[in-house]
């Protein structure tokens, strides 16, 4: 083994040939000479990549430059094309044991680019991918989940990641479980297919970076196991929750129990019964495998509250040592997440399921199977399918005016949250038009706010003082101010007579009575007339209209911004603590 600077020393001689030779004039340069300078880099970034492997980012930015190069001598030197294009993918090969994505690359480098997995989806999984990389390069990460929408490629990724850490231990115990025997029985079979298919690279690769251990030495379709030497305990093994683990599966310390969608579905997760069943069989029989340092994985769809993977997010939300994604079909500016380049889902294909799953009632279905927003149905405050709703269309011919309270925030997770209420004079009715919604900090919100101050020509509008309010008022109004624009920003001081849960119950019967909704579905501009204002639904809407929904009356609640900045509009208006006024006799 050499010594880091031995690699460093190394890398810096070739480097200093390749720039004397690269700065001489074109014609005078020796391409044989250039190339061969670029593969005595690539030998040295090989040897740092086996023997100094705590330093790997330090040979990737070299390992990137020479890909960065082959690939423009493809194109530039075309009597050599071929060499470089095999010094490229020779590159990618000595990443691929330290890197994930290369490792994802190279397996499926002899595939029709149309048929591999990650490159086209490279898009929005590589989120996950780093984060699977973050997982095997911590000494300290002990649990990472992920939840995303059906059939976008998270099994499988996860599959590739678990034939990864193989190729790097091959001595470690792994296993994958599942709501069921079948579903892991076709797990077991699409594993098997990616260790031994001529399609993928793997047992290429598995000669190369281990060629003293030995390959698959035993395999059982009946026990779905594979072993890749003759230890008592499999390398990997699938099972269903139900399924026999005790005695039977192992995971090591340097192996991961990966979890793929406990709860079947709708039906499962709303029985609070069967999940409490699933999530006892997962800590009593699925963690009882793990030693004192595997890692797990754990993936699906985040259907309720008491699901595996909420459970321990309720746990654990704020340890570092813990990570939760959740990537929704459709993002912030309501455009797909999914929009492959190959078998994926496009932004309008997720809008029209949205739209007849809201027209079936199914909202909440959506929501939690698409967005990863799970139910609350325990206590609920505010279900989606039961609130008023209306079109975007204003009845014509009545008297209104705007009634706006802004919840402030200052970052921290907590979102600025400020309805736009027009309060309908002539039936006593509560339009929410417009809902700014925002967890990022005051150099963004407060912009954001007068934005929408503007958008709709507010001239008056409140903000509740406690916990910073005042402050945040007087940046309103300065911004307001640069902007020449008037409106009178008054900070209302919250009553400490009653407690901000008291307050938002007292709402409930006037916003479900007086409260009127955007819904998803608005009238065709073709069909109504040209001056008719529609208005419609904007992603931070959506945000907030599902956080208030969330809202239950039992346990504790992480977010309060969208039924708090509610109920201050409904106490504003409708006075729903029922204050009484007290005539006094004149002190004077």
């Amino acid at each position: 083994m050499r010594d880091y600077p031995y690699y460093k020393d190394k890398i810096g001689e070739v480097i200093a040939k390749l720039r004397a030779e690269c700065q001489k004039d074109e014609k005078k340069q020796d391409k044989k000479e250039i190339y061969e300078l670029y593969k005595d880099l690539e030998a040295c970034c090989q040897f740092g990549y086996l023997y100094d492997a705590q330093y790997k980012d330090y040979y990737k930015q070299y390992t990137e430059y020479i890909k960065e190069v082959a690939l423009k001598r493809v194109t530039d030197d075309k009597n050599r094309a071929k060499i470089w294009r095999e010094l490229y993918w020779e590159v990618v090969k000595i990443e691929s044991f330290s890197f994930f994505e290369s490792y994802l690359i190279y397996m499926e480098h002899k595939r029709e680019y149309s048929k591999r997995f990650y490159e086209p989806r490279r898009k929005t999984q590589h989120i996950a991918v780093e984060d699977l990389q973050a997982l095997e390069d911590s000494k300290t990460m002990k649990v990472y989940t992920l939840s995303e929408p059906p059939r976008i490629g998270k099994s499988t990724t996860i599959l590739f990641f678990l034939s990864w850490n193989i190729l790097r231990h091959p001595h470690s115990h792994n296993a994958m479980g599942t709501y069921s025997g079948p579903v892991a029985k076709h797990f077991y079979e699409e594993f098997l297919k990616i260790l031994t298919s001529e399609e993928y690279c793997f047992q290429e690769l598995y000669a190369f970076f281990q060629p003293k251990e030995k390959f698959i030495t035993n395999k059982s379709a009946e026990q779905m196991q594979i072993f890749f030497n003759d230890e008592s305990f499999a390398t990997i093994s699938f099972r269903g929750v139900d399924g026999s683990w005790t005695g039977l599966v192992d995971v090591s310390d340097d192996g991961y129990l990966a979890v793929d969608d406990l709860i079947r579905d709708k039906e499962h997760a709303m029985s609070k019964e069967r999940t409490d069943k699933t999530y006892e069989a997962y800590v009593n029989t699925m963690m009882d495998r793990l030693h004192e340092h595997s890692k797990q994985l754990l993936i699906g769809t985040l259907w309720y509250l008491y699901d595996p993977i909420m459970r321990i997010m309720d746990k654990h939300k704020d340890d570092p040592n813990y990570v939760f994604r959740k990537i929704p079909a459709l993002n912030e500016n309501d455009e797909s997440n999914f929009d492959y380049e190959y078998e994926g889902y496009s932004t309008e294909y997720y809008k029209n399921m949205r739209n007849n799953m809201i027209e079936d009632g199914l909202e909440s279905d959506w929501m939690a199977k698409f967005q990863q927003s799970p139910f609350n149905r325990e206590g609920q405050l505010y279900p989606l399918e039961e609130l008023g709703y209306f079109n975007g269309i204003l009845p014509v011919g009545h008297k209104y005016r705007f009634v706006v309270n802004c919840d402030v925030a200052f970052g921290g997770g907590d979102s600025v949250s400020m309805p736009i209420g027009i309060h309908d004079k002539t039936e006593n009715i509560i339009y929410i038009v417009d809902w700014y919604f925002n967890s990022s900090g005051v150099l963004v919100t407060v912009p954001g706010v007068v934005d929408m101050i503007i958008k709709h020509g507010i001239k008056s509008i409140d903000f509740e003082a406690n916990a910073g309010g005042d402050l945040y008022a007087s940046k309103i109004q300065e911004e307001l101010s640069t902007r020449n624009y008037l409106c009178a920003c008054n900070s209302v001081r919250a009553s400490n007579k009653s407690s901000k849960e008291d307050k938002i119950l007292s709402c409930e019967g006037t916003v479900r009575k007086r409260f009127r909704f955007l819904s998803r579905i608005t009238p065709n501009p073709e069909e109504v007339d040209e001056d008719t204002i529609i208005y419609k639904r904007t992603p931070q809407y959506d945000r907030a209209l599902n956080e208030l929904s969330s809202y239950s009356t039992r346990g504790k609640n992480n977010h309060d911004d969208a039924v708090d900045s509610i109920s201050q509009i409904a106490e504003r208006v409708f006075d729903t603590m029922q204050r009484k006024t007290v005539i006094m006799n004149c002190p004077f």
